[in-house]
């Protein structure tokens, strides 16, 4: 069975190959007969029977192989593939025997299903070739030499003596080490001419197959022809220099018809150097590249353009922008401005990731006519086209301008790809770190820093279309100038001496923004970069709010940039530049660092002094900065005659240091007090002299400021007068504070002698203390970090100050000590009433002090005697009519100081008017702690002319919005008694009753009742003599929450004199009130009373229900009580019997209801009239039938 395989499958291969061996002949013997027309053709079909030719030699060459090595093949596929090949090539040789041009042309479209059948062939092929791979790996025998094939000529025998090999056969065109080396002769015009039409040959016109089919086919090409392979190779190199010579065939390859001869040739490009590239892991991965670049090919990502930029063939890349090509692309290769830069290893490299040192050390960039051409076609260099290369991001086309730039040395190159929207990212710093990870060469250094100041100066200005200076890149997460200033640390590398390079597209006032925000915010690499514009000047003025035209020097300094100030000294900056106060950059100095910089580094004199005569020990000594001042000290080599020095207005440092509390009001307050730590450090200098110099106040008096006892002490040790007057008249003492330590006043009573306590201006020493105290920050929202504001004033610390001078003395009004004292604290709660979170509690506790150490040297007591009203009176507003008003809303006086009058044992204010009107205010207020405070003093139950003859409870209760919250403060905090409620019980009860008070109603019954209001109390109306209770009055008017409270606290339902709450109910639309009062009604309650209905008095409870007509009512009363005690009770209303009213009112379902429940209905009334005889008065028939039945004509009383 194998033998006859054997020998049919190669039996018919070897007739396929003699046959078209035999039409080889023929059309060589025809083309030299024939014209040129004839000719073309027949050329033409030699050439595509020569490449059918060559795969059926290989897959005969392959069967063999199989066969000889005992195999059976089953598959029927390439028999068929042969016999319809050998129909087309007996058809062919019929017609090669009259060769016509219609012969030709038939011919070659017999031969279009052949060439379809071909990827079937290599298919089965690519099969054969598997199976031998991997099963018969062994099997490859050497041709026997006596088994020779048919002669088939000079064909056959070479392609059965070359192996079958996947690698291409280099033979017939050798390989060479680079892709842009050139051959050792040019080729003549001809040659070249030849090369190019080959590679334009019809026949290469073909999509390419899969992987294995393609190879087959293109090694049958090549072996075929051979001329093929050195075209695809070598034609590139001169397609410049020759270009007048191929332009006609080189427009033509490229041009779309002929699409599928340019992929063969970039596939063919690519086989013949893939296997010798770098990196190559072998047969799989080359066969991985093949198909990846076909598929790019394909999909349009792989273009003639790519090509013609990767390869540097400038004529034609212009040729094709001219056609209008595209630019842009996002595949493997990136665009044709990518291919460009990286040259030819781009095509082997492809989507395989490189490391950014290979590619400096493979790439070959094209020339600038290629770059400019592609630019200039408007191709945008933004961060969006992407190949990958090392990261999952990506190269963009600046990363790759870079590294093209260096090597090629010209850093113009990457500047063009910025200037057309090229864009710098993470992915581009990434490639700064890596393109040297070693050290950079020294023979490179000098260009790479020049490199760097180009990247940095396009770093600057990322948005070239507006400047703002929130972009730069300080001002932001600057990935690219940390990767920069990271490689020029580590190399050692500066900016300062590259050549003047411009910042690109910066205005010259965005420039100079640029420049002093830099100063401020970023560091000096950037300022060497901007140094390097012809526009910079290390003197550049500056101004901002609180620079006024310094210099950038100044700037640096102010902001403690040192590396900044050296940059700026390297470029000669005037160390002695003037603001516009006359300020040395000495002088703004706020660092340790930067005044060491300055003084021991270039040398900077501190003897420099600004238009006020200021040195830089007046400056530090102003801030009250403790490091700086300490330097000096120990470092300045003039301290002894800086430490004396004077100012124009006659300031010495020690004058400024304590001049410094004046600054704090303008600072927010912190969470220390400060101290003035310069003047102590001052005054432990052995070369201090204390009497230098002077200031508008004493010394004395600026330490008194300070409230601290030590200083004091320590100049008075040093021999400072503090016996001495300022210009108003002011000893030492009016400038306390809250600040004040215990014994600081009585020490400064001691140094100041017989200085009198009261100024020119009449102000004592007490009120000067608070008016000193709790100074608040501009605009009064927060306490200001005076230091006041961090301390309280004591009793004891007060007591010294207050003199008998001071508590004797009287203001030009006649106002003594204890009136000025509640006008100073009125003014200093006014000033911190803005403050967030209300008045603090050092500013009351303050006060209080005061109040407390007043009182104990009797002046409240004092000022009762002297004026007769009540020492509280000072804190409320007296008008001309002799009315006060208390104004709590905006005088929180009152509210803080009451509490230490009521400590001070003041109670005569409580037994005035004045208490009750300060009441009635709390109460509108719903000021919780005055009400609190003065309910314990004034009597709530008695009525007040400030009331209009209410009470205060009354008052209260009838307040509504916020004073309805005082109303349960006032009464629920044992400030009344239950003797004093119930005195007033009526009249309360009477105002809960009004309408106006329904919100708060059942809040105040309940307030009430806790305070023991008893649950029955009468109640007397407009009405006269009705007197009615709570609970009759909450069914009457139906207050559902009050007739619950009432009940839950137990109110008789009997009670009232005139109207009752268990008759009330009785009404018709009432009744449903009734069960719940009769559960409270006790089984002894006595029915035998009399009420009033509709003011008329007289109505027993049976009347009451019959007047009413409730029916309803009266059953449940006979069914659920014992009101048939009273059935035949006699009244002022039914002056007989309550069936005689029934009668009367022609009530007869009264009367059935009564005699259902056994009325004597017989009964004669004071008249003598029984109901029949007032059925027939009344003419009711009805009533006179009802009657009949229960009454005799002759009864009688």
């Amino acid at each position: 069975m194998a033998t006859t395989h054997r020998s049919v499958l190669r039996s018919s291969l070897e007739d396929t190959i003699a046959s078209l061996a035999s039409v080889f002949p023929l059309l060589t013997t025809n083309a030299k007969k024939n014209s040129d027309v004839i000719c073309e053709h027949l050329s033409r079909l030699h050439d595509e029977l020569r490449w059918i030719f060559g795969v059926a030699c290989g897959l005969h060459r392959l069967v063999q192989h199989f066969e000889d090595g005992g195999l059976i093949f089953q598959d029927k596929g390439p028999y068929l593939v042969l016999k319809r090949w050998n129909s087309i090539f007996e058809k062919i040789r019929e017609l090669s025997k009259d060769i016509t041009l219609a012969h030709l042309q038939s011919s070659l479209r017999s031969l279009g299903p052949c060439l379809e059948i071909v990827p079937v062939v290599c298919d089965n092929v690519y099969s054969l070739y598997r199976i031998r791979s991997t099963l018969m790996s062994d099997i490859c025998p050497p041709q026997p030499p006596n088994e020779p094939l048919p002669a088939t000529g000079l064909y056959v025998s070479r392609l059965r003596d070359a192996p079958f090999e996947l690698e291409p056969d280099l033979s017939n065109c050798p390989q060479q080490s680079s892709l842009g080396e050139n051959s050792s002769t040019e080729p003549s015009d001809a040659t070249l001419l030849q090369w190019m039409r080959e590679l334009n040959f019809r026949g290469h016109n073909r999509p390419p197959l899969e992987l294995f089919p393609d190879l087959c086919l293109a090694r049958a090409r090549n072996q075929q022809r051979p001329l093929y392979r050195i075209a695809a190779s070598q034609w590139y190199l001169y397609a410049d220099s020759k270009w007048s010579v191929i332009r006609r065939e080189a427009e033509h390859f490229v041009a779309e018809p002929q699409r599928y001869n340019f992929f063969n040739w970039v596939l063919e490009f690519a086989r013949t150097r893939i296997p010798h590239h770098p990196g190559s892991a072998g047969e799989e991965e080359r066969a991985s590249r093949i198909i990846e670049l076909t598929d790019e090919l394909e999909r349009g990502h792989l273009t003639p353009m790519h090509m013609t930029c990767m390869l540097g063939m400038t004529e034609l890349c212009k040729y094709l922008l001219a056609e209008g090509a595209f630019i842009i692309s996002t595949g493997a290769f990136g665009s044709p401005l990518h291919c460009a830069l990286l040259g030819p290893k781009v095509l082997l490299q492809m989507r395989q990731p490189w490391s950014w040192s290979t590619v400096l050390r493979e790439m070959e960039p094209a020339n600038d006519d290629i770059i400019n051409a592609i630019l200039a076609d408007g191709e945008d260099c933004d961060a969006r086209m992407r190949i990958l290369l090392e990261t999952p991001e990506g190269a963009t086309l600046a990363s790759i301008a870079f590294v093209a730039a260096v090597k090629t040395r010209k850093p113009e190159l990457f500047s063009k790809i910025m200037e057309h929207s090229g864009t710098l990212d993470q992915s581009f710093s990434f490639m700064l770190t890596n393109l040297f990870p070693d050290e950079i060469p020294s023979d490179e250094a000098e260009f790479m820093a020049m490199m760097y100041a180009v990247v940095l100066g396009h770093n600057l200005v990322p948005d070239r279309t507006r400047f703002h200076i929130s972009h730069c890149p300080w001002n932001g997460q600057d990935d690219i100038g940390s990767a920069i200033l990271s490689i020029l640390r580590r190399n050692q590398l500066s900016l300062s001496k590259i050549t003047v390079t411009p910042i690109p597209t910066t205005k010259d006032e965005d420039f100079h923004q640029m420049v002093e925000d830099c100063i401020l915010h970023g560091n000096d690499m950037y300022l060497q970069r901007l140094a390097l514009d012809s526009r910079f000047s290390p003197n550049i003025r500056y101004k901002s709010p609180w620079l006024d035209n310094g210099t950038l020097v100044h700037a640096a300094v102010l902001c403690r940039q040192a590396e900044m100030l050296q940059t700026l000294a390297s470029y000669d900056a005037d160390m002695y530049a003037l603001d516009a106060r006359g300020r040395t950059p000495l002088m703004v100095s706020e660092n340790v660092q930067m005044l060491r910089l300055l003084v021991e580094k270039y040398n900077v004199s501190t003897e420099s002094t600004d238009a006020d005569g200021r040195n830089i020990w007046h400056y530090v000594a102003a801030t009250n900065d403790l490091a700086l001042n300490s330097w000096l000290c120990k470092n300045d080599p003039s301290r002894e005659a800086n430490i004396n020095s004077i100012t124009k207005q006659g300031h010495s440092p020690l004058i400024e240091s304590l001049m410094y509390i004046n600054t704090l009001v303008d600072q927010d307050r912190r969470q220390t007090a400060p101290r003035p730590d310069v003047a102590y450090l001052l005054l432990e200098q052995d070369y201090l002299d204390i009497n230098k110099g002077s200031s508008k106040l004493p010394i004395g008096h600026l330490a008194a400021q300070w409230g601290e006892l030590r200083i004091v002490n320590t100049l008075a040790e040093k021999g400072l007068n503090f016996a001495v007057l300022d210009d108003e008249g002011r000893s030492p003492l009016h400038h306390l504070n809250t600040s004040c330590e215990e014994g600081l006043a009585k020490r400064l009573l001691e140094l100041c002698g017989t200085l009198s306590s009261i100024s020119k201006a009449g102000a004592t020493t007490l009120e000067s203390l608070y008016a000193n105290s709790f100074l608040t920050e501009p605009g009064g929202g927060g306490l200001s970090r005076h230091p006041s504001c961090f301390h309280t004033l004591t009793e004891a610390s007060l007591e010294p100050l207050l003199t008998r001078e001071v508590l004797d003395a009287h203001n030009e009004a006649g106002e003594g000590c204890w009136v000025r004292f509640c006008n100073i604290s009125r003014q200093l709660l006014d000033r911190c009433s803005n403050i967030e979170g209300g008045v603090p509690d050092a500013v009351e506790l303050s006060i209080r002090a005061g109040v407390l150490a007043l009182h104990k040297k009797h002046a409240l007591k004092a000022y009762e005697e002297e004026t007769g009203r009540p020492a509280l009176l000072c804190l409320a507003s007296l008008h001309e009519d002799g009315t006060t008003s208390w104004s709590l809303q905006t005088n929180p006086m009152v509210r803080k100081v009451l509490p230490a009058c009521i400590a001070a044992g003041l109670t005569l204010f409580f037994r005035t008017q004045s208490a009750f009107e300060l009441m009635a205010e709390a109460l509108k207020l719903g000021d919780r702690e005055i009400i609190f405070d003065v309910a314990q003093l004034v009597p709530l139950h008695e009525p007040a002319p400030s009331f209009e003859g209410m009470t205060m409870v009354e008052y209260a209760m009838r307040l509504k919005a916020d004073g309805a919250k005082s109303f349960p403060i006032l009464v629920c905090r044992g400030h009344i008694t239950a003797e004093e409620v119930n005195s007033i019980g009526s009249r309360l009860c009477h105002v809960l009753l009004e309408p106006e008070i329904a919100a708060n109603r059942a809040e105040a019954l309940i307030c009430l009742l806790f305070c023991g209001l008893c649950p029955n109390t009468t109640i007397r109306t407009e009405v006269p003599d009705k007197e009615t209770t709570l609970l009759s009055e909450a069914i009457a008017r139906d207050y559902l929450d009050v007739f619950a409270i009432m009940l839950e606290r137990d109110a008789d339902p009997g009670a009232g004199r005139t109207d009752k709450a268990i008759t009330t109910a009785m009404l018709p639309n009432k009744a449903v009130y009734l069960p719940f009062l009769l559960d409270r009604l006790k089984p002894d309650f006595d029915w035998n009373f009399t009420v009033s209905f509709e003011g008329v008095p007289g109505f027993n409870a049976i009347d009451f229900a019959i007047q009413a007509q409730a029916h309803e009512a009266l059953e449940t009363l006979f069914s659920s009580s014992t009101i048939k005690t009273i059935i035949h009770s006699r009244s002022d209303i039914n002056r007989g019997t309550p069936a005689h009213l029934a009668a009367r009112r022609n009530d007869i379902r009264s009367i059935e209801i009564l005699q259902q429940n056994g009325a004597d209905l017989g009964r004669v009334d004071d008249s003598g009239q029984t109901i029949l005889d007032i059925a027939a008065a009344i003419s009711s028939p009805e009533l006179m039938d009802l009657a009949a039945k229960f009454c005799s004509p002759d009864a009688r009383s």
